[in-house]
């Protein structure tokens, strides 16, 4: 064996470790968020990332809150049902915005002012009382399901978990409206 073949098994064998650490450290800031998502993972055969079922952690929460499912949707989320299959990720995001605009409406009510990220915002509601801790955990488990839609890939909603999305939102709403 020379030196040059040498070299090559050396490289060879260090790939996919060096592969590895080197995703480690591009992710090392996200990875200790990793246990709250993934439900089983599997690394012989084909490598396989199966991730929990946040929706039905959102429903729990919902219903701690005292939403009540199902409620009929209001306009802004009237058939969104209806889109295409593999869309049901959007039906979140517009979910989401109505649910949003509640949340800035009631802050300008109650004068709280500035720029802020829809975190702080459910904060403060909560910490002036305007909402309660089970609505602002509730409402912060949606937020970071909105996040995983908008900034996962790997992500992907399907139909029951649309309806189910729908459901909540609607009563999340019907009591953000109820503060207005």
């Amino acid at each position: 064996m020379g030196w040059l073949e040498f070299i090559a098994s050396i490289v060879n064998s260090l790939a996919w470790p060096g592969a590895l650490v080197i995703v480690f450290l591009l992710l090392k800031d996200h990875i200790h968020k990793l246990p709250d998502y993934i439900k089983s993972f599997r690394y012989k055969d084909l490598v396989e990332i199966t991730f929990q079922d946040k929706v039905q952690a959102l429903k729990h929460e919902a219903e701690s809150a005292g939403v009540e499912l199902p409620v009929p949707l209001p306009s802004g989320l009237a058939g969104l049902l209806d889109i295409d299959g593999h869309k049901y990720n959007s039906v979140y995001l517009l979910a989401w915005k109505e649910i949003e605009a509640r949340l800035d409406s009631l802050a300008e009510k109650h004068s709280l002012t500035g720029p802020m990220p829809t975190s702080r915002i459910i904060y403060k509601l909560s910490e002036t009382g305007v909402i309660s801790d089970a609505d602002a955990r509730a409402l912060n488990e949606f937020r970071e399901i909105r996040d995983m839609v908008v900034h996962s890939p790997l992500y992907r909603m399907d139909a029951e978990q649309a309806r189910t999305v729908l459901k909540i939102a609607a009563g999340l709403i019907s009591k953000l409206d109820e503060k207005l």
